[in-house]
């Protein structure tokens, strides 16, 4: 599963950011941590400018085993 940062971000969105900092949130780099109660950029699944789904990430690749059969 492809897990990306946010490329093109608004400057509105740093600025919320920021104001969030400002008012003693914790800046969270990544909310699949430890500490998830903040404020920061959300991590994506895309993959070549499309969202990344379980079905690309997993079940294409596997559906030619023979022990699995797709319904």
């Amino acid at each position: 599963m492809t897990v990306t940062r946010p490329r093109d971000v608004h400057p509105l969105s740093m600025s919320f950011i920021a104001a969030g900092v400002e008012q003693g949130l914790p800046l969270i780099d990544d909310f699949k941590g430890a500490d998830r109660e903040g404020i920061g950029l959300a991590q994506s699944n895309i993959r070549y400018g499309a969202r990344h789904s379980v079905v690309a990430a997993y079940l294409k690749p596997a559906a030619t085993r023979s022990n699995l059969t797709i319904a």
